[in-house]
């Protein structure tokens, strides 16, 4: 037995009450400040471009807020570990993305110990060599400068 004052009581009255009495209609809740001939639910598009016409473009900006990025995300992952081809694999080897400042580090190292090899086929085999450690830069800065710290920087530019 429940205490007749209680919440539970009342409670347990109001959903006998509503079980009870079948034939109420139940009000449905519409949106404000809209109103319908028949109090139905407006009616469905009829053809693709009253569908497309019904999309909201807030919706839509907001949805490719937050699939894009994780799709180029994706993309470049799957790029980086070889799952969309052997081209891609080349083209960034799996190793990251390119040191610029790296890069820059060993040309203005080579550019003060070595200035040859900053010319003509000895540019170019740096370039190759520096494509090899692409994401890697820091490794070979290192190597360079282990090379030439105990030499003297030169003071003749061209």
């Amino acid at each position: 037995e429940k205490p007749e004052g209680s919440r539970v009581a009342f409670l347990a009255n109001r959903f006998a009450m509503a079980a009870d009495d079948e034939n109420v209609p139940r009000r449905r809740r519409e949106p404000k400040d809209v109103e319908y001939d028949d109090g139905r639910a407006p009616p469905k598009p009829k053809t693709l471009l009253d569908y497309v016409r019904s999309i909201s473009l807030l919706h839509v900006f907001f949805l490719l807020l937050f699939v894009l990025p994780t799709i180029f995300g994706m993309y470049e992952w799957l790029a980086s570990h070889g799952y969309l081809g052997a081209a891609n694999v080349a083209s960034s080897r799996g190793r990251g993305r390119v040191n610029w400042a790296a890069r820059e580090s060993i040309k203005a190292v080579y550019r003060d110990y070595n200035p040859e090899k900053l010319k003509g086929k000895e540019l170019e085999k740096l370039n190759a060599i520096m494509d090899k450690y692409a994401g890697r830069e820091d490794i070979l800065l290192r190597k360079v400068v282990t090379k030439y710290k105990s030499q003297k920087p030169r003071d003749d530019y061209d």
